[in-house]
This record gives structure tokens, C-alpha cells and sequence, in this order.
């Protein structure tokens, strides 16, 4: 065997051993903590545990049991992420990550960035989800119970820094959407509904509905307006336009087609007719 060969054979020797050492006795446990603490410090509003953390191959790093509070209320838990840094921007002041997540029965993918603007930290994240089982998440479980339900898919694009308010706009979808009214609304208190889509822009807790449609066995629907989210959430408030038509074969088809007005709080909501057609 020549020089080389053995010079070429013993480099590669010390880079596999080097990286199944790295992997092996890699400080998953003090990289965590150092991960959650630095996320902790920096948005104080915003607290993240996370469960355990390991290296995976190629490059990445997966999180289990991440659990996010906003203002001490628990917003969301990721079953599993899985973080993989985008090559060419190792050496760059913005640092991007490919990222894949399992939450709720479903999924999410999309990449996440973090670096300065003016000298202030920003992030912004780009995201779609899919078969996620919306009554199962800590904000619609603990403050609306039973009372909605379905399979949440769409899509989200956030921008967001120290000195500016998380700004964004994305899509959602609702499949086997099951809605429990707080107030009796045309003699009937529980909607089902095959789809509700709903075309959104939002800045920090107030959320603006652009376009919304339901579409139900017994009629269908548009919603625009906007809501402001408070802490519970049934204290959220809101001011939304909502044009319903009832279904020829439906139970109510002998309502005619009719617009109202939905304002105060989640668990308080007035109801007004605006006009009926």
C-alpha cells in the first residue's frame, strides 16, 4: 500500500471515529438547556421546555415534547422537530433552517430564519400544516372544550423582532368542522360544516379575516371582520360580518338568505340582524 493510500485511509479513520464520537458524546442535555434558555431570555412573553434533543443524521437536530407558553398559557406542543441548517448560510449573519414537525396527528414543514435588521433581532418563518386535529390543541381544548372541532390544514408566512410586532398572512382549511354555538342561532345551537377556508393578515393579537366561506349540509356562509385575541381566549373580541343561506334541502330552508353582525366577546357574543334577503 502506498504513502498515500495509507495517509488517505488513516484521515478517513479519524473522520468517521471523530464523528460517531461527536455523536455519542455529544451535550444533548446542556445544548438543550442552552437552547431553551436562550429563546426564554430573549422573549420573555414566549417560554419553551423542551424534552430531550438529539444529533440525526445528515446534520440536523431533532427536539421532542417542545412545549411553547405565551404569557404562561400553553399554546402548542410538538410531538417531534426536526431542524436541518440550510449550508450556505452557516457563514452568513441570517441563519436558515429547514424544519419538519409532527403535532396533533398531522404535519408541518417549512423554513424558519433568524438575523439582524438595524441592529435588532428578526425572525420570520414560512410554514404549511396538514391532518392536525384542532380540538386536541391546549388553546381550543382547555377554552373551548368540545365545542369545535375538525382537521386544520393551510399554510402562514410571519416576520417578527424585539422592536416590531409579529406581522403575517396565510390560508387555513377546516375539514369535518364541528361548531358548537355559544347563543342559539336559528333555532339550533351545534353546526356541522364539510370545509371552512379562510384567507387571513394579522399583526401581533389582532387577526383580520379577508375572506372566509363554510360550506355545510344545511347552508353556507361568508365571514369577514376581524378579532382581537385576549387571554383566555373566550375573552377575545371580536366584530365580524357573517352572510349565511340555508339549504333548499336542509332543515332550515324555509329561512331565507340573511346577513348579521357578530361583536363583544367570544363567550358573551351579541348577535344583530343587518339586513335578510
Amino acid at each position: 500500500m502506498t504513502g498515500a493510500k495509507k495517509t488517505a485511509l488513516f484521515t478517513f479513520y479519524i473522520l468517521l471515529t471523530g464523528t460517531v464520537l461527536l455523536y455519542i458524546l455529544f451535550p444533548a442535555g446542556a445544548v438543550r438547556d442552552h437552547i431553551a434558555n436562550r429563546i426564554n431570555r430573549e422573549s420573555p412573553e414566549a417560554q419553551v421546555a423542551i424534552g430531550t434533543l438529539k444529533l440525526s443524521f445528515p446534520a440536523s437536530v431533532t427536539l421532542k415534547d417542545v412545549a411553547i407558553e405565551i404569557n404562561g398559557d400553553l399554546l402548542f406542543i410538538f410531538d417531534r422537530l426536526k431542524l436541518t441548517p440550510r449550508w450556505r448560510s452557516i457563514f452568513s449573519t441570517e441563519k436558515v433552517f429547514h424544519f419538519w414537525a409532527e403535532a396533533y396527528g398531522g404535519e408541518m414543514s417549512g423554513l424558519f430564519s433568524t438575523g439582524n435588521s438595524g441592529g435588532a433581532a428578526r425572525v420570520s418563518a414560512s410554514c404549511s400544516f396538514s391532518d392536525m386535529q384542532l380540538g386536541q390543541m391546549p388553546m381550543v381544548a382547555s377554552n373551548l372544550g368540545d365545542r369545535l372541532t375538525g382537521i386544520l390544514g393551510g399554510n402562514f408566512e410571519l416576520e417578527a423582532s424585539p422592536r416590531q410586532a409579529a406581522t403575517g398572512n396565510g390560508n387555513i382549511f377546516i375539514t369535518d368542522c364541528n361548531f358548537l354555538m355559544p347563543v342559539s342561532f336559528l333555532d339550533k345551537d351545534r353546526f356541522n360544516f364539510h370545509l371552512v377556508e379562510a384567507e387571513f393578515d394579522f399583526k401581533d393579537s389582532n387577526l383580520d379575516i379577508l375572506n372566509a366561506e363554510m360550506q355545510g349540509p344545511e347552508l353556507t356562509g361568508k365571514v369577514s371582520g376581524s378579532i382581537f385575541f385576549e387571554t383566555p381566549i373566550e375573552r377575545s373580541e371580536m366584530d365580524l360580518l357573517i352572510a349565511v343561506t340555508p339549504l333548499l334541502s336542509s332543515s332550515l330552508s324555509e329561512i331565507t338568505a340573511l346577513t348579521f353582525r357578530a361583536r363583544e366577546t367570544f363567550d358573551d357574543p351579541q348577535l344583530t340582524i343587518v339586513s335578510a334577503r
